[in-house]
């Protein structure tokens, strides 16, 4: 299945999840492969149709939920993502994950003041992640204030723990002039760990290769 998709060949996708779910009925692995087949075909209606039969059956399975949310949000059914998030949250009150999703809701709505609440709750729950979610939302929605007390408490975090984050923090560094010689900072000592850790496995390789791409230091990539 995994290869199909990969390849592009959504209808035989189509057919192979749909041959899992006729062996076994209950499989819940089946249900969410044709799912996201037909979704990835451009049937996101009919896509939306199968998680929405399983739903009632995966209540308390926090990945089913995040994943049905964010299809409900792709196709169109914001109300129904909603639902589904507040329900998962009342199980899970400190899951960063389902505050985030909530808040991108809520910007997307144009609900600035209450999209910026489930950021800070997320941003206060998970760092430095949910602080960089934070900064790109009240960088992006002319928070100023805002966005320069987190992005100091972001530099307040080792280099080595910003790494995968720093193509986000180069793009709104732009705003925040006042920090112009701290985020230079950041970066000098960002591009040392980055090299100074041992490399595990090709994946290692890749993520830097990329994180260097991204940051422009064409030299450590020759």
């Amino acid at each position: 299945f995994e290869a199909l998709m990969t390849q592009g060949q959504f209808g035989r996708a189509i057919e192979a999840a749909g041959e899992l779910i006729a062996r076994i009925p209950a499989s819940i692995f089946g249900h969410i492969s044709l799912s996201r087949a037909l979704e990835a075909d451009g049937q996101g209606e009919a896509a939306y149709q199968v998680m929405s039969r399983l739903a009632p059956r995966l209540q308390g399975d926090l990945r089913f939920l995040l994943a049905y949310a964010e299809l409900c949000r792709r196709v169109g059914r914001e109300p129904e993502a909603r639902r589904v998030l507040m329900l998962a949250q009342r199980g899970n009150p400190r899951q960063h994950r389902i505050l985030l999703k909530i808040a991108d809701l809520y910007r997307d709505d144009g609900a600035t003041e209450v999209a910026h609440i489930y950021y800070e709750s997320a941003a206060a729950i998970h760092q430095p992640y949910g602080l960089v979610r934070k900064l790109a939302f009240e960088s992006d929605a002319g928070l100023h204030e805002d966005g320069l007390a987190t992005f100091r408490e972001i530099l307040a975090h080792p280099a080595k723990d910003l790494l995968r984050f720093l193509s986000m923090l180069n793009r709104v560094s732009v705003c925040y002039p006042e920090l112009h010689e701290q985020v230079q900072a950041l970066r000098q000592d960002a591009r040392s760990a980055l090299w100074n850790q041992a490399f595990k496995d090709p994946t290692t390789f890749r993520s830097r290769l990329q994180i260097a791409l991204a940051c422009r230091w064409l030299r450590d990539v020759d």
